[in-house]
C-alpha cells in the first residue's frame, strides 16, 4: 500500500506580502521614535537661568514630539489600505501614549512656571505688606 505524498503547504502570496509589509511597518515606525521627556524641576526653587534652560528643554521636547506624531500620521497614510487591524491599533496606541506624555509634560511645566513666578513675586508682596515700597 503506497501513501500519497502531499506537496508541502505553502502560505498564500498574500501572507508573504503581509510579513514583508510588517517588517517595513516596523522600520517606518522606528523612524518616528519618541524622545525621552525632560526632567521637570521644581519651579519654586529655580533661578532665572535654570528656568530658561528648562523652558528651552521643554520647547525642544514639544517640537520633537510633534514631529514624531506627524511621522506616525505619515506612516498610516503611506501604508494606506495595506495596514492590517493590528498595525492600525499599534499606531493608535503609540500615538495616544505620545499625546498623553506630551500633555503631561506641558501641564507639569506650566505648574512649575507658576511656582517660579509666585516665588518671584513673594518679596514684592512682602515689601508691600511691610510698607517698604
Amino acid at each position: 500500500m503506497s501513501s500519497i505524498r502531499k506537496p508541502p503547504v505553502q502560505a498564500p502570496p498574500k501572507a508573504d506580502v503581509v510579513i514583508s509589509e510588517s517588517g517595513q511597518f516596523r522600520k517606518m515606525l522606528a523612524a518616528c521614535a519618541f524622545v525621552g521627556p525632560p526632567t521637570i524641576l521644581d519651579g519654586s526653587t529655580l533661578w532665572t537661568n535654570k528656568m530658561r534652560n528648562l523652558a528651552d528643554s521643554v520647547r525642544e521636547y514639544v517640537a520633537t514630539m510633534q514631529t514624531s506624531l506627524a511621522c506616525m500620521d505619515s506612516v498610516e497614510k503611506q501604508m494606506g489600505e495595506t495596514l492590517i487591524d493590528q498595525q492600525r491599533a499599534t499606531i493608535d496606541a503609540l500615538y495616544n501614549n505620545g499625546v498623553d506624555q506630551l500633555n503631561f509634560i506641558t501641564s507639569e511645566f506650566n505648574k512649575q512656571v507658576s511656582a517660579y513666578k509666585l516665588r518671584q513675586r513673594v518679596p514684592d508682596l512682602l515689601n508691600q505688606e511691610l510698607g517698604l515700597q
